[in-house]
């Protein structure tokens, strides 16, 4: 069976299943190409992730329509050779033992082994009241939320990132588990009605959706045998949540309010933080070397190293009384630095938290996006 097909295309289609492709470099691991009714459709399963996508390029390339076919090819050779191929068309020559891809021109011919193995399951899935969002908003929850998931597989549940779609809004959460909690939420004008509903996506899948998806294209998201559907375009993804409930104090705390006390600037910041964590590797205690210690000077917000008084920078405006507090910089470098350098971010410990050492709310003035961050203590 030979197929003629736009280049451009083909490489579009790749382009969304090469993010989940596996990043330990394991051999043969297949990409199934189907092709029937007039559709090419090519499907992944990275088993580690938990991920199974379908991308399909819906054409009509005047076939017989009872033709089918289905064969196994490895994934990360034949993703990564399409590109190098000149000219806009190219030709899929699909023989009994391999496949043969050529240019226009027959300048560059490269033939590639079928391999052995059996195809995963094909696409099964209902979309069962699917909530629709537009992308633009969908990615803007992701790109916030999921570099801030946990690490730690001992606790699969905090790896995740929390959509929580009701009313006329998009609220989302992710934690470590330990330090800090990152929320916040969007305005959405829903195109369907809508029941209150939670969407719990890993936190390495949500980062390559970023990725993947285009801006402002319906994606459609629904539940689906214990998995997470989502479609957009010629493209859908069966995702496998981990297994239990997000921590539902974790929501309470960003229920609470805080007492501002000062306002960085964060172009300020980022600058004097680069400076102090090149400083801070003099430090002989480890400890030290991953801290900073903000304090007020009358009316100015102070940044420097911990027992050293010698380099500091200004770097914001008191708004009310504090006493000097540490932080691991780099969770507060992570979070800053999503704004613009000329923003300002306000910070202020919950006000009505019974714990013993309330977290600190750093929120930006311009948009909904926050994070809960605990003071380290020595």
């Amino acid at each position: 069976m030979k197929v003629t097909i736009n280049k451009l295309e083909l490489v579009d289609c790749l382009k969304t299943i090469t993010p989940f492709i596996s990043e330990k470099g394991i051999q043969n691991e297949p990409l199934v190409v189907n092709i029937s009714n007039n559709q090419i459709c090519f499907s992944y399963y990275n088993d580690f992730l938990g991920v199974g996508i379908w991308s399909t390029i819906t054409k009509d390339y005047q076939l017989d329509k009872d033709t089918t076919l289905e064969k196994l090819l490895e994934a990360e050779t034949f993703t990564k050779i399409i590109p190098s191929f000149p000219g806009d068309t190219l030709f899929l020559n699909f023989s009994e033992s391999k496949i043969q891809i050529s240019d226009s021109n027959a300048t560059q011919k490269v033939a590639l082994k079928y391999i052995d193995g059996a195809a995963h399951p094909p696409l099964e899935y209902a979309e069962i009241t699917p909530i629709k969002i537009n992308s633009t908003i969908f990615k803007q929850a992701l790109n916030y939320s999921a570099p801030f998931v946990s690490k730690d597989i001992t606790r699969p549940t905090m790896m995740m990132v929390k959509l929580k779609f009701a009313e006329d809004k998009l609220n989302y959460y992710s934690t470590d588990g330990q330090a800090q909690i990152i929320y916040g939420h969007e305005s959405i004008n829903y195109p369907n009605s809508i029941e209150q509903s939670n969407i719990y996506i890993p936190g390495n899948i949500a980062e390559r959706l970023v990725k993947i998806c285009p801006n402002n294209v319906d994606i459609s998201l629904s539940t689906f045998k214990n998995f997470i559907i989502t479609k957009f375009d010629n493209l859908v993804l069966k995702i496998l949540p981990y297994i239990g409930e997000f921590d539902s104090q974790v929501e309470k705390y960003t229920l609470w309010e805080s007492t501002p006390s000062f306002k960085i600037n964060v172009g300020i910041f980022l600058q004097a933080i680069g400076i102090l964590s090149v400083l801070s590797q003099n430090y002989v205690e480890s400890a030290y070397k991953t801290l900073i210690q903000i304090s007020q000077s009358k009316n100015n917000v102070i940044i420097g190293l911990i027992n050293n008084t010698d380099t500091s920078f200004t770097i914001g405006a008191t708004i009310s009384d504090f006493s000097p507090v540490i932080f691991r910089y780099e969770l507060m470098k992570n979070f800053v630095s999503q704004f613009p350098n000329d923003a300002e971010i306000s910070v202020g410990k919950l006000s009505n938290s019974n714990l013993p050492y309330p977290p600190y709310k750093f929120h930006s003035l311009d948009k909904n996006f926050s994070m809960l961050l605990m003071e380290t203590r020595l």
